[in-house]
């Protein structure tokens, strides 16, 4: 399994399940956020955790491009920025395999 290291912000909704804003780097420079549900990121998040906080949110590498230093990721579990996109060009280093956090 791969992960897209980012960093929960803030609560945003604290009623069940408890949604948080979560932003991670594009690989163009620029900050993505999206606003997601904390069961669906893959952490021990609660609404009432310390923020800013590092977060892993599920992902699958489609392809790497750029001798291997960006790579496009899917994000899963139907997880989408605002624009409600799925598929992100990130750098390499943001992408983690297996169950090491960020």
């Amino acid at each position: 399994m791969a992960y897209l290291s980012g960093t929960a912000t803030q609560v945003v909704d604290d009623e069940f399940p408890g949604w948080v804003e979560v932003q991670f780097p594009g690989a163009d420079g620029t900050e993505i956020t999206l606003v997601e549900k904390l069961p669906a990121l893959d952490d021990d998040l609660t609404t009432a955790s310390r923020y800013p906080a590092p977060v892993r949110v599920p992902c699958r590498v489609v392809k790497t491009e750029g001798d291997g230093a960006v790579a496009v990721v899917e994000l899963e579990h139907g997880i989408t920025d605002r624009s409600d996109r799925n598929m992100f060009r990130v750098p390499a280093g943001a992408v983690i395999y297996g169950r090491t956090g960020p």
